[in-house]
C-alpha cells in the first residue's frame, strides 16, 4: 500500500476542499483553447489574446509569480482563491483576463515549479510542451 507524503496529502486536501471551484473552472477551460503554461518572463512576450496559464499567488487581484513578476487579473472574482494558485486566462496587454482559478495549495515548490516552465520554453524542448494549434489528418 503506498502512503501519502504530506505534500500529496496538502493537495489532495486542497482538491478536496475546492472541488465546486474546480468543476467550474475546469468546465470554462475546457471550452477555451488550450492554454500554453508560462512564467512572467514568457507572458511578457506572448501576444495579446493568447491563452496562457501562469502560477502564483493572489493578493488584491494581482498574481505574484515565481519568477517576481506582476499580473494584474481581471474578471472571475469569485474564483479567487488563497495559497499556490494556476490561473488559466487570456492576455490582453499586460493583465490577464480571468478564465478559472485552480487552487494547488501552500506547499508547492514554486522554484521547481518556474524552473519547470521555464525548461518547456526552450527551443529543443519546446515541441514537447507547446499547445498544438492543429492536429494532421492521418
Amino acid at each position: 500500500e503506498q502512503q501519502l507524503s504530506s505534500a500529496d496529502g496538502s493537495i489532495i486536501s486542497c482538491i478536496m476542499a475546492n472541488q465546486d471551484m474546480l468543476k467550474a473552472a475546469m468546465a470554462k477551460v475546457g471550452a477555451a483553447p488550450v492554454a500554453e503554461r508560462v512564467n512572467f518572463q514568457a507572458f511578457q512576450k506572448a501576444a495579446d489574446g493568447t491563452h496562457v496559464s501562469v502560477a502564483g499567488s493572489v493578493k488584491n487581484e494581482t498574481l505574484t509569480t515565481p519568477d517576481g513578476g506582476s499580473i494584474q487579473l481581471t474578471g472571475a472574482k469569485e474564483q479567487m482563491a488563497d495559497g499556490f494558485v494556476e490561473v488559466t486566462g487570456v492576455k490582453e496587454g499586460a493583465g490577464l483576463s480571468v478564465l478559472a482559478v485552480v487552487p494547488l495549495g501552500a506547499q508547492v515548490d514554486a522554484e521547481l515549479w518556474d524552473e519547470a516552465v521555464k525548461m518547456s520554453q526552450l527551443p529543443q524542448l519546446r515541441h514537447l510542451f507547446a499547445p498544438q494549434t492543429a492536429v494532421a489528418a492521418a
